[in-house]
């Protein structure tokens, strides 16, 4: 069980605090949900999300009136079957101590086993393919090698023969769903430990003295841009997070992040 005051870490919510190169988006993000008109992001978003549950069984396709995200739920399932991949555990939610004072929570889409090996998938749905970038073992999509990749398969205590392995099935509207292999790494796994160290000192810091806006031309594509410009009216597009309920005071008059 976490304490009150332990710092909890996801691996997208980490990679955003240094993403967003801004503490006060990553305050935002934290404690605000976008309830306002739907943005264009939002039909990405979406679709999915309607992916997932498709993988995950929760629905059907013929509860899906989305053709584009029944087309992507297909070329997902084609690849299983290409793949012999046997689900095992399906939306595995796992919280625990990674560090003093953090607790790292991550949310696995599946733990299967293929080929005598278990593995971790996780499915991706894109607007196209992965852009791939040159490195000391080829041509590689930086998205493969970021934190989450070592966030899912850093094994959690007391369990063992966690795999060691990660997929990243992509699929997108053209052409065949893709894989990206990740494999555990020492180095990694202290690189990750380091940026989870330096994230968890500064938000300690933050949460004394207060989150910096750092603005600029990032901020035309922030999702937090009204609530940080105070502009008026901003609190019928957003409201605080559950686990915020009571901290903070919604007002566009005031907004000072404490």
């Amino acid at each position: 069980m976490s304490s009150k005051n332990e710092i909890k870490l996801s691996p997208s919510s980490l990679a955003y605090l240094f993403e967003s190169k801004c503490p006060a988006a990553y305050d935002f993000s934290k404690r605000l949900e976008y309830i306002g008109p739907e943005r264009p992001e939002d039909e990405y978003m979406k679709r999915g999300l309607l992916v997932h549950s498709l993988m995950q069984g929760a629905i059907k396709t013929y509860e899906v009136k989305d053709r584009y995200a029944n087309s992507l739920y297909e070329k997902l399932i084609a690849i299983k079957r290409q793949h012999k991949i046997e689900t095992q555990e399906v939306e595995l939610w796992q919280d625990f101590k990674i560090i003093p004072r953090v607790s790292w929570r991550r949310r696995l889409d599946v733990i299967g086993h293929t080929s005598n090996r278990r593995i971790i998938l996780d499915w991706k749905t894109a607007a196209g393919a992965w852009k791939k970038v040159d490195s000391n073992i080829g041509l590689v999509p930086p998205q493969s090698m970021g934190i989450q990749a070592i966030g899912y398969l850093i094994p959690p205590p007391k369990v063992e023969n966690w795999p060691t392995e990660l997929w990243f099935v992509v699929v997108s509207y053209k052409g065949p769903a893709e894989i990206f292999k990740y494999y555990y790494n020492e180095k990694d796994h202290k690189n990750l430990l380091l940026a989870i160290t330096v994230a968890r000192d500064m938000i300690e810091f933050f949460n004394i003295n207060g989150y910096p806006k750092i603005r600029g031309k990032a901020c035309l594509s922030c999702s937090y841009r009204e609530p940080c410009y105070e502009v008026y009216g901003w609190e019928k597009s957003f409201e605080m997070k559950e686990l915020h309920k009571g901290d903070y005071k919604l007002s566009s008059k005031k907004s000072d992040n404490k």
